[in-house]
């Protein structure tokens, strides 16, 4: 529970709400990485596609928002004001949880392309919603059982995250290898931020932990007992440099943090 006025004032609006069935704190608040001025992540969970009305939810909102409610067709994402600090809602089913947890447990995960998620959305990190989440109001027991059922991480997980994610670096970095011309930054660089992005969901499966694919991931990365020193800032440093014309060494660089990384047990 939390004692801020925001996540009360947004709990006793959407409790109230048929088919919500769970709200927890999100984002970088719950990932202990938040500054003061950062939003207020909260996920609204619902057992069934549909479970919760827009009209509902709406009205709901409008008891606590200030000005403007921005709230997607498909009820994916919300935003709105509350006393004068962002707030965003994202909503998630406990059923399609579960099945994630099974899933992993079995060592499977999908991804797929997504607007919001430069590198796709990983189907695991629904787990994350959960477990890094905050609960804020759960009457029912619906994320205790679900916290429970993902613990501990599952080995089969680990090694199917493992093997995916540093095979994907290593070949993305055959390929940044290749690029010479200075027309090609572009291109360049969305390869190492996959490479990158490859690293840091190792890093995830290496710490036995489930994988965020939101900002804060490598901040939280950087938490865990295992993972390159200043990873952070050298990982910066690669785009530093390709930016410089350094490409000689952000390849040397990136090398470097590969080896790190797939020497991890």
């Amino acid at each position: 529970m939390t004692t801020n006025p925001i996540p009360v004032d947004v709990v006793n609006a959407l409790s109230k709400v048929p088919g919500v069935v769970a709200i927890a704190l999100g984002g970088s608040r719950s990932l202990g990485v938040a500054t003061p001025t950062s939003d207020f992540d909260i996920a609204v969970f619902e057992k069934q596609k549909d479970d919760i009305d827009a009209a509902d939810l709406r009205a709901a909102i409008e008891t606590i928002a200030e000005g403007e409610i921005k709230l997607t067709r498909d009820l994916a994402l919300a935003e709105f004001k509350v006393q004068g600090r962002n707030v965003e809602l994202f909503f998630r089913r406990t059923t399609t949880i579960a099945k994630e947890i099974a899933e992993a447990k079995a060592g499977k995960f999908s991804r797929w392309l997504h607007a919001l998620h430069p590198h796709g959305f990983l189907s695991t990190a629904q787990i994350s919603y959960v477990v890094y989440g905050r609960p804020l109001w759960d009457p029912e027991g619906h994320l205790a059982r679900l916290i429970e059922q993902a613990t501990p991480y599952p080995e089969a997980l680990r090694e199917q995250m493992l093997k995916t994610f540093r095979t994907e670096a290593a070949l993305t970095l055959i390929h940044a290898a290749k690029v010479k011309h200075p027309n090609e930054m572009p291109y360049l660089a969305a390869l190492y931020a996959r490479a990158v992005s490859c690293w840091t969901l190792a890093l995830f499966a290496t710490n036995r932990r489930y994988p965020i694919i939101d900002k804060g991931a490598q901040r939280l990365v950087m938490s865990f007992p295992i993972h390159p020193e200043q990873y952070h800032g050298r990982t910066i440093k690669l785009f530093r440099d390709i930016a410089a014309g350094n490409l000689q060494q952000a390849r040397k660089d990136a090398a470097a943090l590969h080896k790190e990384i797939i020497a991890y047990p």
